[in-house]
């Protein structure tokens, strides 16, 4: 029986080792897990061309009398001010709080029409002539039909409709709340980015200058 020497047992582990590596890659490469795929971001292919396409348009986005007081005060020169306006007109979460709160407005609407019935009225004009000249100017008439209708309704005796007026009242003051406060966030978010960018551009313009200082004391020593 051959012995075993330490060179040997070096060289039947390198071995064991080199398959369980390979065994691991063979596994590894059988994975049913699919590929990842990263999603597309919901953003403009072209910013700058969207930004120059909705400044052409006439939507103008309006800002409140506090929105305006906070960009005058914060940005005299106005450079705040345009990019509040571009961040309300083109922000998609904003837009859908938008919606909602004219989904809510029409719904609410629409249930207060409920409660109440709907009147229809309606005018007809006609005229009876006959083909003979003289009996169509002894015996034609105009004839006017006047007719006043109800449409059909619910009798809230239960309070039921009311209930519904009630909820689609709340579920509209809910959505104009919520389009506020994300209108506010993003009025925040947008003034702590500019006056953040603001900062670092100071910090580095002084460190600029420190260094161009340096650079003189430098070349006059």
């Amino acid at each position: 029986m051959p012995m075993s020497t330490p060179l040997s047992k070096r060289i039947r582990n390198r071995r064991r080792y080199c398959l369980a590596m390979l065994a691991s890659l063979v596994l590894s490469g059988c994975s049913l897990i699919p590929a990842y795929q990263r999603p597309a971001l919901p953003v403009p292919v072209d910013q700058v061309s969207a930004v120059v396409a909705a400044a052409n348009t006439s939507t103008v986005v309006v800002l409140s009398a506090d929105e305006e007081a906070l960009a005058g005060e914060l940005s005299p020169k106005g450079e705040l001010r345009g990019l509040l306006q571009s961040a309300l007109a083109f922000n998609r979460d904003l837009r859908v709080a938008v919606l909602r709160v004219e989904e809510a407005r029409a719904m609410r609407g629409i249930t207060c029409a409920d409660r109440f019935p709907t009147l229809a009225a309606g005018v007809e004009r006609d005229r009876q002539h006959f083909d003979n000249a003289a009996a169509d100017e002894r015996y034609g008439q105009d004839i006017s039909i006047a007719s006043v209708g109800v449409s059909d309704f619910e009798l809230d005796f239960f309070g039921r409709v009311r209930s519904l007026s009630e909820a689609a009242r709340h579920d509209y003051l809910a959505s104009t709340y919520g389009q506020q406060a994300a209108r506010s966030a993003l009025i925040a978010e947008v003034a702590r980015a500019w006056l953040a960018e603001r900062l670092a551009a100071a910090v580095q313009q002084d460190a600029q200058a420190v260094h161009e200082a340096r650079l003189m004391l430098i070349k006059a020593g």
